[in-house]
């Protein structure tokens, strides 16, 4: 007797309240399974696409575009579960030992991260007063020169003076400078203009 046959024995005993053999029971989990297994692959090869967005964080326009640039067959309106895992395999099986290889030369993730490490710790440096920006300096220095700058038309346009005078001119348009200078800079026990 097939499975089949053995199996509706075993339902049709347990209906009237019979208790069926041992292998009408065994032949019943048999077909009970091989029904779950058709039923589990019929559900994974119709995959609603909506559940593949929701589950894998990816939009619907990011999955067409991986289906259309990589293969990965994720770009109908339903998803075959066994394609894609097909797919992975095949792409692991093909790329993963190049991703594994050491590198001699970093990689242009490292290289970033690099970058990225070193921003971070200016920044750090900045915000602890170890830096000070270039921007700030510009400012600092176009004030400084406008002091400078103003003194020097001052004794131009005074036609004589003594060297007191014009030493006065030049130590009051210094004095101006570094106020300036130290106004516009972040708090810092460093003095540019004395060291």
């Amino acid at each position: 007797m097939d499975d089949r046959r053995l199996a509706q024995a075993a339902l049709a005993k347990r209906a009237k309240g019979q208790k069926p053999s041992r292998e009408e029971v065994a032949a019943l989990r048999r077909v009970e399974r091989a029904r779950d297994e058709q039923l589990r692959a019929e559900h994974y090869a119709t995959v609603p696409k909506k559940w593949w967005v929701e589950n894998s964080g990816r939009q619907y326009k990011t999955l067409n575009e991986n289906a259309a640039r990589y293969g990965l067959p994720v770009g109908g309106r339903t998803i075959d579960l066994a394609e894609v895992v097909r797919w992975l395999h095949d792409h692991l099986s093909h790329w993963g030992p190049k991703l594994l290889e050491p590198d001699a030369t970093p990689s242009n993730l490292d290289a970033i991260r690099e970058e990225d490490l070193k921003t971070k710790r200016l920044k750090n440096e900045v915000l602890a007063g170890g830096l000070i920006p270039v921007d700030e300096i510009r400012r600092g220095m176009k004030g400084f020169a406008g002091h400078i700058r103003k003194a020097g038309e001052i004794l131009r346009r005074r036609d004589q003076l003594t060297g007191d005078e014009a030493a006065e001119i030049l130590n009051n348009a210094m004095d101006d400078a570094k106020r300036d200078w130290t106004d516009s800079l972040p708090t810092s026990d460093a003095d540019p203009l004395t060291e």
